[in-house]
């Protein structure tokens, strides 16, 4: 895939899975009992995120394309590489699990945001080599909330969404 369209994907990353996001809540019929087998891929992933987020700091917030000054290689970046990709998948997946949409819908949509995530984390680790590995800050309680407002928003918007009779 060309590397314009996957800087494009990048910079637009929270535009272009809202439209899923979307889908899947107007076409899901999520209940209370189909919460349960979601909830363990959405707390894993939430856990992950915020544990990523608190060695990465503010700086993953950007839509900005360039390298960074240095690579965080503390907390889960000292065991993967993409932590935060991996965690949204995780939370991708519980949202599927919960909402359940059709399955051919579900299929192809964790098929398709694995691809996103996976061209992301190619993107990303070509960016970073050669990059030296420094220290971030680490963040705690409200700056972490802080930090996280918009996904916390984003995801809150989801579950509104899905929450309303169709």
């Amino acid at each position: 895939m060309s590397s314009g369209l996957v800087e494009a994907l990048f910079a637009r990353r929270g535009l272009v899975l809202a439209v899923p996001a979307i889908l899947v809540a107007l076409l899901g019929s999520p209940s209370v009992a189909g919460f349960l087998p979601g909830l363990p891929f959405l707390s894993a992933g939430l856990v992950l995120r915020a544990w990523a987020v608190s060695h990465i700091g503010p700086g993953s917030r950007t839509n900005k394309t360039e390298a960074p000054l240095f690579l965080t290689r503390s907390g889960p970046y000292g065991w993967l590489l993409h932590p935060l990709y991996c965690a949204n998948y995780s939370v991708s997946l519980g949202f599927l699990l919960w909402l359940r949409p059709p399955n051919v819908v579900a299929l192809g949509l964790a098929t398709g945001i694995l691809v996103f995530y996976w061209l992301l984390s190619e993107r990303e680790t070509a960016i970073n080599a050669g990059i030296p590995v420094g220290r971030q800050p680490k963040l705690t309680g409200l700056q972490l909330i802080r930090c996280e407002r918009s996904t916390w928003l984003s995801w809150t918007a989801l579950v509104l969404v899905s929450s309303l009779p169709v």
